[in-house]
């Protein structure tokens, strides 16, 4: 979407990127996973298994910075760019994560 020139678009794609990421987790391990809180509560618990406050930085990146941006289209071009990277290896670990099976 980013490259088709639809930052809007993209940035609601990384956050259900980021959102689903967390719901497969807490799916496989038998966590709550229906509402925002849940969800926090599931990167919290996995920040602290795996000693990587990354998690949060990036779950929170998602939900503040770029889904909110896709209503208000808010973010300059850096600060999109900055959250996108932050995001984008928030989702690569997660899926580590859930492809781990833990």
């Amino acid at each position: 979407m980013f490259s088709d020139g639809e930052p809007l678009l993209g940035s609601e794609m990384m956050w259900g990127a980021a959102m689903h990421s967390v719901n497969a987790v807490a799916m496989r391990r038998g966590w709550n996973h229906g509402k925002y809180v849940h969800k926090m509560v599931a990167v919290e618990r996995l920040a602290a298994e795996y000693a990587d406050n990354g998690l949060i930085d990036g779950f929170l990146t998602a939900r503040r910075q770029l889904h909110p941006n896709f209503d208000k289209g808010f973010l300059s071009d850096v600060q999109l760019q900055n959250a996108r990277q932050v995001v984008e290896r928030f989702v690569v670990r997660m899926l580590e994560i859930f492809g781990t099976g833990s």
